[in-house]
Parts: C-alpha cells; structure tokens; sequence
C-alpha cells in the first residue's frame, strides 16, 4: 500500500513537470520578443520583465517537488556522494525536519498571502498591473508539492535505513 501511494506522489510530481515545465518556453520567448523589439526597433516594453518573472517563478517553485523526485536539489555532494546509500538516508532523515520547517513555511504563510491577495483583488504596482493573486498562489501549491515529494523520499530513506530493499530510481 506505502509503495502505491509513494508511486502516486511521484506520477503527481511528473504531471506537474510536464505541464508547467514548458513554463520556459513563453518565458524565453517574452524575453525574445523584448529584445527584438529593444533592440531592432527600439521599442521597449512596460510588460516583458514582469511577465517573465511570473513564468520563472512558477516554473521554479511548481517544479520543486520534481527536483526533489529526481534527487537534484542542491545538496553539498563533496561530501554526501561519498556516504553509501544507506548514509546518505540517514543524513536525509536527520535534516528531515529543516524541510519540513521550510514546507510548512511555503504552505501556511504562502497560502495566507495567497489568499489575502486573492481577497484584495491585488494587482502589481507596475504601469501594466499585472494581477498577483495568480503567481502567489503558486507559493502555497509548490510547496504542497515539495512536501509530498519530501514526505515519499522520507518513507523511502526510511526504508533503505532498516533495509528494506529500494523500489524508486530516482532517489
């Protein structure tokens, strides 16, 4: 049953990436249109670079629970590559509730921003204003993910620690 429920946190993870990774694609292309239009016809935009921060930041905090599936978050490998398997799901659980600490950070003052720019109807300040509630919104959800993808690899470092035999590649 744990391993079904872990396989359904991983497939939520890659749905994620494979909808909001292309994410970078219309950010990169926002930034193009900004440099033609800058640079060819030198006509700057008011819209670009706050459109592109929205696209970048969705893109990195709805994908975090992905890194974390595919075990690329950053991590100091000098000396973590070095420990086996099985130390290395010990040195995870031992830092286990710093992540938890920055989840829960993620999901309860995020989701109260969220929901009190939702509330507000809260717009950016810039000429274009942007609405905000929307990249906010992001903040909550992301780390609800982050948390899920945490709580999968924490059952699985758990597993690996009494030696029960690893079922995911990822981690």
């Amino acid at each position: 049953m744990l391993d079904k429920v872990l396989h359904i946190i991983d497939v939520i993870n890659d749905w994620v990436l494979k909808i909001f990774g292309w994410l970078a694609f219309p950010m990169l292309a926002v930034l193009l249109f900004e440099i033609i239009s800058r640079y060819v016809f030198n006509e700057p935009t008011v819209w670009v670079h706050q459109t592109a921060e929205f696209l970048f930041g969705g893109y990195f905090i709805l994908l975090g629970g992905y890194v974390l599936r595919i075990g690329q978050h950053v991590k100091t490998d000098i000396f973590y590559n070095r420990f086996s398997e099985r130390g290395r799901a010990i040195v995870d659980i031992c830092t286990f509730v710093l992540f938890l600490l920055l989840c829960m950070s993620l999901i309860w003052w995020g989701g109260e921003m969220a929901a009190r720019s939702w509330q507000d109807n809260e717009h950016s300040e810039h000429i274009w204003a942007a609405p905000l509630y929307p990249a906010k919104t992001a903040i909550p959800v992301g780390g609800f993910l982050l948390f899920m993808q945490g709580m999968a690899k924490f059952a699985r470092d758990i597993k690996t620690v009494i030696g029960r035999k690893q079922e995911h590649a990822g981690n």
